[in-house]
């Protein structure tokens, strides 16, 4: 998979911040999406603006990170069971 450029990010990062109501976090996105694989932060943005707004408690930037932070835990958990697996 091509490594995405710094202008993608930066797309991506504005895309989010926006979609989410937290514009003026923009480079705490940016922080996201240098750390998290793509198709994480995809789907945990996907999933956020599924969300009704009634069902969420915080706000939907906090319920994005939440979502990203689990998507990367089960993530990490089936590559160290498959390493597990492979010894």
């Amino acid at each position: 998979m091509p490594k995405q450029t710094t202008q993608n990010n930066d797309e991506l990062a504005g895309q989010i911040a926006r979609d989410l109501g937290e514009a003026e976090d923009i480079s705490f996105f940016r922080i996201l999406i240098k750390r998290y694989p793509e198709a994480l932060i995809r789907r945990a943005h996907e999933q956020t603006l599924k969300i009704p707004a009634e069902k969420i408690r915080k706000t939907r930037g906090a319920l994005f990170l939440y979502l990203l932070k689990k998507y990367a835990r089960r993530e990490e958990q089936q590559h160290s069971q498959a390493d597990t697996e492979r010894e």
